[in-house]
């Protein structure tokens, strides 16, 4: 025999509508289900836009040891103005930049004097000159690179006020080498460099830094 099967009355109707809304509901998403506001209890959720930040690339602007121009330091340089002879550019409390330039195919280090109260990959602190008699035969690479250095070195708690092994500031010489001895060249520039290639601001003089 079949089962009795009966009409269900107005009141099982109302629950059976009410009970398939439900279900529904809980399967749509939830940008697809109707009105209601957050004070009705809805939870909201609030998803940040992804940022990046680029750095600004000024193409006016050489890149520098530092990145002293705002650009990106250029790494090929190492630290500024070392291990090369001078070109007479710059004087004792001057500061500078230096950047690559190309020569035909040939890259070329320069140095730019640039303003001690903005921006700039170090500063001079001395210019000196190796002592000897005229005609003297040059040392050699080795020799001369630590002669400059002790010369500058002795030279470098005067000006900053504290000693160079506590220093944060680094020294770097530019020195004759054998083709500019025998041209006559006997300069030494001593400079200072944020040790960990940041751009410096203001004049080092004094600093205790």
């Amino acid at each position: 025999m079949h089962p009795i099967m009966t009409r269900p009355n107005a009141t099982m109707r109302r629950w059976i509508g009410v009970a398939a809304l439900v279900g529904l509901g809980a399967l749509l998403p939830a940008g697809c289900r109707g009105g209601g506001s957050a004070d009705e209890g809805a939870t909201t959720s609030t998803i940040a836009a992804a940022t990046s930040t680029t750095t600004a690339f000024d193409p006016t602007q050489p890149r520098t040891a530092t990145g002293a121009n705002s650009n990106p330091r250029d790494d090929r340089i190492g630290p500024p103005a070392r291990n090369r002879p001078s070109d007479g550019s710059l004087a004792e409390g001057s500061c500078f930049n230096e950047f690559l330039e190309q020569r035909g195919e040939a890259l070329v280090h320069r140095l730019q004097a640039a303003d001690c109260a903005k921006a700039h990959d170090g500063e001079v602190f001395a210019v000196l000159l190796v002592e000897g008699p005229e005609g003297a035969v040059f040392a050699g690479e080795s020799e001369i690179g630590k002669l400059a250095a002790g010369r500058c070195l002795a030279r470098f708690e005067a000006f900053i006020g504290m000693e160079y092994a506590t220093s944060t500031l680094r020294i770097a010489t530019l020195r004759p080498t054998g083709t500019t001895w025998a041209t006559g060249d006997r300069t030494v520039v001593c400079s200072l460099y944020d040790e960990d290639l940041r751009p410096l601001v203001g004049t080092a003089r004094a600093s205790r830094r």
